[in-house]
């Protein structure tokens, strides 16, 4: 059996944690964007509360924003079928304590 030297077909990951050359750009834009999103969220009027309380909690999730926990918050109560309603709760509660421990 020939063995081949452990070196050979093992890939490092000494620059696993360098930069992309497109991550500040792409930096860039998610701020732009969680810019732009924060303030529609208090605007948006019409749209399903399971909808808008997916995209608050997304919205937290991506910036640790807390501030944007009343926005869930509301969007949550808004839902009317209970068990949906519950469940958002919980992953908002889950979702606080997180940032609370971060």
């Amino acid at each position: 059996m020939d063995e081949q030297p452990q070196d050979q077909n093992v890939e490092t990951n000494a620059g696993a944690t360098a930069q992309e050359p497109g991550d500040n750009k792409l930096e860039d834009v998610k701020a732009r964007a969680m810019k732009a999103l924060t303030p529609l969220l208090s605007e948006i009027k019409d749209m399903d509360p399971e909808r808008k309380f997916d995209i608050c909690i997304s919205a937290m999730r991506y910036t640790d924003d807390k501030e944007l926990a009343d926005a869930a918050l509301e969007a949550a109560l808004a839902i009317e079928e209970t068990g949906t309603k519950a469940e958002a709760l919980v992953e908002l509660i889950n979702e606080i304590n997180y940032l609370q421990q971060a």
